[in-house]
C-alpha cells in the first residue's frame, strides 16, 4: 500500500508506541506480574469497540503480540511483491485440572467449568491450539539488489507500506503482486482441522470453543 510521507510519520509513532507497550508487559513479567498483564487484556477483550474490531476482522480474541507486533514499511517502493502461505499446524498442551479450569474462568465459560469440576483430581486436560496460517511477502525492488537495510522477506500480518513515489508510477507503473490470490487461497483453508494426536477423545470435547479436550484412558 502506498503511504504518503504524513502517513508514514503516523506509522511511525503508532510504532513507537507498540514498542513501549512490549517494553512495559516484559518488565512486568519480569516483575511476577503476568497476572496483571493477562487482567489487563482481558478487560480491554471485553471493549465493546475492540469485540466489534475483532468480529470485523475475522479474529476470536486480542493476543498480545497483535497488540505489540509493528507495522511494517519498506524504505522505497519495490517493483513486484509475491505472497506465500506458510500453511498453519497445532500445539497440544498438557494441563492439569486446576489449570484447565482457571483458563476456562478468565474466559467466563461458566459451562466449561462445571465439566473441568466433575473431573476426579490430579487429571490432566488437552489444550489444542490451532496456529494459523500465515503470510510471507518476498519482495524485489527495482534495481533487484540486496541491502542489509532493505528487506527482502517480511511477515505480511498487515498491510505493507511503502513511500509513494509518483515518478516511480509513471515510468514502471504501479507494484505487481498476487495479493488477491494469496488472499482467495487463505480463505479457503480449512482451520478448524480436530487434533490428530490418538491420545485425544475428540468425540465429547469438554469445550470446543475453548478447544479443551480430554484425554483418551
Amino acid at each position: 500500500m502506498a503511504a504518503s510521507h504524513d502517513t508514514l510519520l503516523c506509522v511511525n509513532d503508532v510504532n513507537q508506541c507498540k514498542a513501549n507497550l512490549k517494553e512495559a508487559i516484559k518488565d512486568l513479567k519480569q516483575h511476577d506480574r503476568a497476572d496483571l498483564v493477562a487482567s489487563a487484556f482481558d478487560e480491554i477483550r471485553r471493549a465493546p469497540i475492540i469485540r466489534e474490531a475483532l468480529r470485523a476482522a475475522g479474529l476470536s480474541q486480542l493476543h498480545i503480540k497483535q497488540s505489540t507486533r509493528k507495522i511494517i514499511t519498506l524504505p522505497e517502493m519495490p517493483l513486484k511483491v509475491g505472497f506465500t502461505i506458510s500453511k498453519g499446524s497445532h500445539m497440544v498442551y498438557r494441563y492439569s485440572r486446576e489449570k484447565a479450569i482457571s483458563y476456562a474462568n478468565k474466559r467466563n465459560n461458566e459451562e466449561a467449568i462445571d465439566k473441568l469440576m466433575q473431573l476426579p483430581e490430579g487429571s490432566f486436560v488437552a489444550h489444542y491450539r490451532q496456529r494459523a496460517s500465515h503470510v510471507r511477502a518476498n519482495i524485489i525492488y527495482a534495481d533487484r539488489a540486496k541491502q542489509h537495510d532493505r528487506p527482502d522477506q517480511v511477515s505480511a500480518y498487515m498491510p505493507l507500506l511503502y513511500p509513494y513515489d509518483a515518478q516511480r508510477v509513471l515510468t514502471s507503473g504501479q507494484v505487481i503482486h498476487n495479493g488477491e490470490q494469496a488472499l482467495m487461497k487463505l480463505t479457503q483453508e480449512d482451520i478448524g482441522r480436530l487434533p490428530r494426536d490418538g491420545k485425544i477423545d475428540k468425540t465429547q470435547p469438554i469445550s470446543e470453543s475453548l478447544k479443551l479436550y480430554n484425554y483418551l484412558r
